[in-house]
């Protein structure tokens, strides 16, 4: 008796960790965060469109100001063509 016990909990564990593993094969793992921005849980395209919403378009309006002496430019990321880095 005292023999089988070991091997059932070690028996759970690997179908638990087996379990996990194919639950989020497609999936971000919960609590994971890009940024500051949570994507745990999602799948690949909804982790794509919260980090386009909550990243790159804020990122794209941000104002970009050169100054020269008492010349000064402004524009945007956007205008510029800099983007973050998304697929």
């Amino acid at each position: 008796m005292f023999a089988v016990a070991p091997i059932a909990v070690i028996a759970l564990a690997a179908g638990a960790a087996f379990a996990a593993n194919a639950a989020y094969a497609s999936r971000a793992l919960p609590g994971m965060t890009v940024g500051g921005v949570d994507i745990g849980s999602l799948e690949a395209s909804s982790i794509r469109e919260r980090l386009a919403a909550q990243l790159a378009a804020p990122w794209a309006s941000s104002s970009v100001v050169l100054v020269d002496g008492s010349k000064t430019w402004r524009t945007t990321n956007d205008d510029l063509g800099i983007a973050p880095p998304f697929p």
